[in-house]
């Protein structure tokens, strides 16, 4: 199905107001408050840096000329100190449910950017910047490793969490503990897109919400049971979006002992 940029602006909408259905007053975002703009594969690149000059400009600092760029994401989140925007495919011949999907992954990217830490920023504050006083007195390339491992898991892992939580009314995930398994199978040392892979693990399993990780999910490795339930234990406090660089770091370096065994 062929969509209207309407009617993708009203799903956008909607998955405004699922979003903030979903996370309550204290926690909402506002309807007028995420620019949109439609691009596809072919005018990407124009439509990314008219959006970017305009309102993003650290954000022309990355490589989107890269070949396959814009063929390879359906959206893209992105937050300044005034604004925050959405690039959105406009030629995505999806489900509505799945539109609706790929909508609130990018609100929750906005809204755990601004709200993970205080005042915001995370990626900036501990992964752009190698000599953040947690590194000590020299630059710590292991632990810059596993906090930029480790946020890039998290990031992706939270969103998911988010935008499943909001739409369980309305959709319900088919053969889970198939897509377990096979999430599983697609982390390990040099295999593509590993963290990604992790990251939807976790979101799926948190979904189970399984009270013994090891017995219902027999065939993990000890580490993806650590990092597992290091992540489920952390959804319990509250606001369970919140992150410390330690937290970060330590589901990093866990991540990077999934690796030597996998």
């Amino acid at each position: 199905m062929k969509y209207t940029q309407e009617q993708l602006t009203q799903i956008f909408t909607d998955a405004i107001t699922l979003f903030n259905e979903t996370m309550g007053e204290e926690y909402s975002v506002g309807n007028d408050g995420i620019m949109l703009r439609f691009f596809a594969p072919e005018n990407g690149v124009a439509v990314y840096e008219e959006f970017c000059g305009t309102y993003f400009p650290r954000f022309l600092k990355e490589d989107y000329h890269r070949p396959g760029k814009f063929e390879g994401i359906s959206a893209e989140a992105f937050v300044s100190d005034e604004y925050a925007g959405v690039m959105f495919r406009a030629d995505l011949p999806f489900p509505k449910i799945e539109l609706l999907h790929i909508a609130l992954h990018e609100i929750s990217h906005i809204f755990c950017t601004r709200n993970e830490i205080e005042g915001g920023e995370f990626y900036q504050r501990y992964c752009d910047d190698s000599n953040h006083a947690i590194y000590g007195d020299k630059v710590d390339g292991y632990m810059n490793g596993c906090i930029c491992a480790g946020y890039e898991v998290w990031r992706e892992a939270i969103a998911d969490i988010i935008s499943f939580e909001a739409i369980l009314d309305i959709w319900q995930p088919q053969n889970i503990k198939q897509e377990i398994k096979q999430y599983y199978n697609k982390i390990g040392y040099g295999k593509p897109n590993s963290k990604k892979a992790a990251s939807r693990l976790i979101a799926y399993v948190a979904l189970t919400q399984p009270e013994d990780i090891a017995k219902q999910y027999p065939y993990f490795d000890q580490y993806t049971v650590s990092m597992l339930n290091g992540v489920l234990k952390k959804l319990k406090t509250q606001p369970f979006f919140e992150i410390t660089p330690e937290f970060i770091a330590q589901l990093g370096s866990i991540y990077f002992m999934i690796l030597t065994v996998r």
